[in-house]
């Protein structure tokens, strides 16, 4: 729409407002939660055309999605029903691949 009417600058900056903070508690909670999950030997993951020598936010948030993934309480399926279970190491390669991907 290239109308300039204030009204509509106007809402999109209250809801700039609104959700700049959400972002940086997002921000921050990834990034706390992902030093914790983070030891020592954590190196992080790079192509072969680019080397990265420290952790970095992709790292951060990949690590995140990739605990969120494979864990117990992400699973959605209906207890009574009967689920067909993947392969436990094609779902881990599978969360390996996408949450950096993502």
């Amino acid at each position: 729409m290239c109308v300039r009417d204030a009204g509509i600058v106007a809402v999109g900056h209250r809801a700039i407002l609104r959700t700049t903070p959400v972002l940086l508690g997002m921000y921050s909670l990834t990034t706390l939660w992902a030093t914790a999950l983070f030891d020592a030997e954590s190196r992080p993951r790079g192509a072969s055309w680019y080397s990265k020598t420290s952790l970095t936010f992709s790292d951060a948030i990949a690590t995140v999605r990739h605990t969120l993934w494979l864990s117990e309480h992400f699973a959605t399926s209906d207890q009574g029903a009967n689920p067909q279970k993947f392969d436990r190491d094609l779902t881990k390669r599978m969360a390996d691949a996408l949450c950096y991907a993502a």
